[in-house]
């Protein structure tokens, strides 16, 4: 059997129908995980618990869940049949926000540069 895209998505949506909508609690949650112990991984954030992930949707209401573009899935063995499923956040930002990103360091260097520079090349008092 393979883990299809199709598959991912019905997984994917069954989770958010427990989390978003019925507001299932952390065990619920937990449910959908083989790990005894799983948790959210957040790229770039902090990964957080079921429970902590139940309480944040306990203050949220009207609740949506939509899929971002194209996703790759990819296999990681056979038996047991297990994926990874990696989706783009914002991709269309994606390049505009790194370049931003060097361009708003580099600005940060070179004032650093000229401020403190000045302190390496003066001579020694």
């Amino acid at each position: 059997m393979t883990i299809t895209k199709d598959d991912v998505i019905d997984l994917m949506n069954r989770f958010h129908q427990v989390v978003m909508i019925d507001k299932g609690g952390a065990a619920s949650q937990a449910a959908f995980f083989l790990h005894p112990e799983p948790w959210i991984i957040v790229p770039h954030g902090a990964d957080i618990s079921m429970q902590t992930n139940y309480e944040i949707h306990q203050r949220l209401v009207d609740e949506k869940h939509a899929p971002f573009a194209d996703w790759e899935i990819t296999r990681l063995s056979r038996d047991p049949e297990r994926v990874r499923v990696a989706a783009p956040f914002l991709e269309a930002w994606y390049l505009p926000v790194l370049t931003a990103g060097g361009l708003v360091w580099s600005a940060a260097f070179a004032l650093f540069a000229v401020v403190y520079g000045r302190l390496l090349i003066a001579p020694a008092r």
